[in-house]
């Protein structure tokens, strides 16, 4: 039977979680092959049997994973069985003679294509064997593997199978830490593939003990992107011993976002600004400030006349994000703040300005807008406006506001001015092009303090 195999390089790097990026470089590869007397297969059977086509990739160190997941693959649906068990092993047991065997390891390199070859089978036939995993695995290294090919071929209809995986070794003292890992690596697999996978995850973090929900925690983290802030705001309250470590993954992938999280998100943390906990409080702070909320402002205000650790917090959150350098001096920071609003609200109200014939004032309204720290991404978003305009000028001055500003919201304006007819526009445009994925970069490769 013939499988439709698709690149493979996304299968390789799943399947072998920890090895990402070092296997052409893992033991064995480059050796000379494996030659050991009377081991050789007939050819027939090295290509008919998959305990063959692993003798030959047991003793062609050199090949690479893909052709060899390509040659278990070929195999057809039936071989599914074998290769999960060879996988689990790690090892090959070869008959020489009739009368004497010899045993040979499984490489890293082969086992992570026996597990891509699995995830290859039909669905039905591969679901069927994670079913009867769940049900009956003895060991955790047969649940590993095969939360590893869930990883490969699973949906968001095998999220509660993935979860029965999960908990067939899980204990009130935890679930084992390659469980746990693969676990992880399921999940965030499957909802990178299909995103409504997203729905289960308050049912599966409280449905899973503490390790493994904490795993989920951190597979959502890694998704880095609005939807999993959503799914990561909705977890907050749900297991209030975990809130510190949502707190965290929040701030994690608020960083990689390029504009403000969802108001539900950012609404929850800003929750957390005010609870009785300072250490949550902190947290909240680093959070609001990741997830880019501009609300949060007000509160962290607020909490610079209180406790001395969450004050810090709220003064660093400050700081950072409006790129003012004031001291703790609540009165002094309202008063700032006021007036950034005021003139917020004149530049906004005068925004028509930026389509007037009159240069002079398009001009001051483009220097208005280029002055906003709280409301940097609305700013760009107008003056991303006055790229319709003719005069040179004002797009070269259009370019440096946006540069100014450093929000992707005006990213598009810059990268269609980069083909702009002048040059002295096109040198603007690719200026500021860099400095606001320079901002970017800072912004993702921030640490928190």
């Amino acid at each position: 039977m013939h499988f439709a195999l698709p690149s493979l390089t996304p299968l390789v790097v799943i399947a072998a979680p920890g090895l990402a990026g070092s296997w052409f470089t893992g033991p064995g590869l480059g050796a000379p092959g494996v030659a050991v007397p009377g081991l050789a297969l007939p050819a027939a059977q090295a290509a008919t049997t998959l305990d063959g086509a692993v003798l030959d990739a047991i003793g062609h160190p050199a090949r690479t994973i893909e052709a060899n997941v390509r040659a278990f693959a070929a195999l057809g649906p039936e071989s599914l069985p074998r290769c999960f068990e060879l996988a689990v092993a790690r090892e090959l047991s070869i008959a020489v003679d009739g009368s004497k065997s010899f045993v040979l390891p499984v490489s890293d390199e082969v086992e992570i294509a026996l597990v891509a070859a699995a995830a290859l089978a039909p669905r039905a036939d591969v679901v069927r064997l994670l079913a009867r995993v769940a049900a009956t695995a003895a060991a955790p290294r047969e649940v590993e593997v095969a939360l590893r090919i869930a990883a490969l071929a699973g949906t968001a209809d095998d999220v509660e199978l993935v979860r029965s995986l999960a908990l067939r070794f899980a204990t009130e003292r935890g679930t084992p830490l390659e469980v746990r890992q693969a676990f992880g690596l399921a999940f965030h697999s499957i909802a990178l593939r299909d995103d409504h996978a997203l729905a289960h995850v308050r049912g599966l973090y409280l449905g899973v003990e503490r390790s493994l929900a904490d795993a989920l925690l951190r597979a959502l983290g890694a998704l880095q992107d609005e939807a999993s802030a959503e799914a990561l705001g909705g977890l907050l309250g749900a297991r209030p011993e975990l809130d510190l470590r949502v707190l965290g993954e929040l701030a994690r992938v608020g960083r990689g976002l390029p504009l403000p999280a969802p108001e539900s998100t950012r609404e929850a943390v800003r929750s957390y600004l005010r609870d009785d906990e300072p250490t949550l409080q902190r947290a909240a702070c680093r959070a609001a400030f990741a997830l880019q909320d501009i609300d949060a402002v007000p509160v962290w205000i607020e909490l610079l006349e209180g406790d001395d650790d969450v004050a810090r917090a709220a003064l660093d959150a400050l700081r950072r994000t409006t790129r003012k350098a004031l001291d703790r001096d609540a009165e002094e920071w309202r008063a700032w703040r006021e007036r950034e609003l005021a003139d917020w609200r004149v530049a906004e109200r005068r925004a028509d300005e930026l389509r007037s014939p009159d240069r002079a004032k398009a001009a001051a309204e483009l220097l208005a807008l280029g002055r906003a720290k709280l409301h940097r991404h609305q700013a760009a978003e107008l003056v991303a406006g006055a790229f319709a305009r003719d005069e040179t000028d004002l797009l070269r001055l259009a370019c440096q506001v946006l540069g100014e500003l450093g929000s992707p919201a005006g990213e598009a304006a810059l990268v269609d001015a980069t083909e702009h007819a002048d040059a002295s526009v096109r040198e603007a445009a690719e200026l500021a092009l860099e400095r606001v994925r320079e901002r970017q970069r800072e912004r993702a490769g921030e640490r928190e303090p």
